[in-house]
């Protein structure tokens, strides 16, 4: 199942562009390339690759965990429309069920 969320992650999430950050991004590597010997370059590197990967499966984490919750929200509501056509005025709303209209 995780890797049907993956795939459905992969094709509709669309990262925000960012552009101001990832011109100061590019800023502060030059600057690190300029002020660091080598072995320390490696260590900010795989820091921040490493911090990458974490913000990644965050994200996929993140998209997973709302898919599931709508999932559940809509088989409860389709569960309440089964046992009560009214379900909906339960909740304070005008409407029926939406197969009802």
């Amino acid at each position: 199942m995780n890797d049907l969320l993956k795939a459905l992650y992969d094709t509709f999430y669309k990262p925000p562009k960012m552009t101001e950050t990832l011109s100061e991004i590019k800023s502060i590597h030059q600057q690190l390339v300029e002020q660091l010997d080598k072995p320390a370059r490696r260590l900010v590197l795989k820091l921040v690759d490493d911090e990458e990967k974490i913000a990644d499966e965050l994200s996929l984490d993140s998209f997973i965990a709302g898919f599931q919750l709508a999932w559940q929200l809509a088989a409860e509501v389709n569960y309440r429309c089964e046992v009560s056509p009214m379900v909906m005025k339960d909740y304070g709303q005008d409407e029926t069920c939406p197969d009802e209209k």
